[in-house]
């Protein structure tokens, strides 16, 4: 909370910036996706409730990161896992150990062992490691 975000409008192709006001702890698991307010100027009533937008958060250095939802991650004696989806296999996940950077809120920094734009698991990943544990176990 408190990001500087960037909020652009296709239809307009207007740009205008924010600051990140609220975000919502929760994921839906049908989409995916996590709620978030950002509070912009609105000039003219132009933005209007459900328009289409394409948001982009700034950091406070030019350098870009890959960065998870806390959920995510789950912890294996020493090592932090994340898993994601396989591609082509429904109900299929891979195991992928990543090395994390600082927290900020409810997200992580990955700073290795992901690529940017790879899909994980959030709501489940509990129930993945556990799975995995029992598998290695022989149970």
């Amino acid at each position: 909370m408190g990001s500087h975000a960037a909020i652009t409008v296709p239809a307009t192709n207007q740009t205008l910036r924010g600051r990140v006001a609220y975000i919502d702890p929760r994921v839906d698991p049908a989409t995916r996706t996590a709620k978030i307010r950002v509070e912009v100027p609105n000039p003219g009533g132009n933005l209007r409730f459900g328009m289409f937008v394409a948001m982009s958060l700034e950091t406070d250095s030019n350098q870009r990161m890959t960065v998870v939802p806390q959920a995510a991650v789950q912890a294996l004696g020493e090592r932090s896992v994340v898993y994601t989806p396989v591609e082509g296999e429904d109900a299929k996940f891979t195991e992928r150990v990543v090395k994390l950077g600082p927290s900020r809120g409810n997200l992580v920094q990955v700073l290795e062992g992901l690529k940017p734009g790879e899909k994980v698991v959030t709501d489940g990943s509990f129930f993945l490691r556990s799975e995995a544990t029992r598998a290695r176990s022989g149970g």
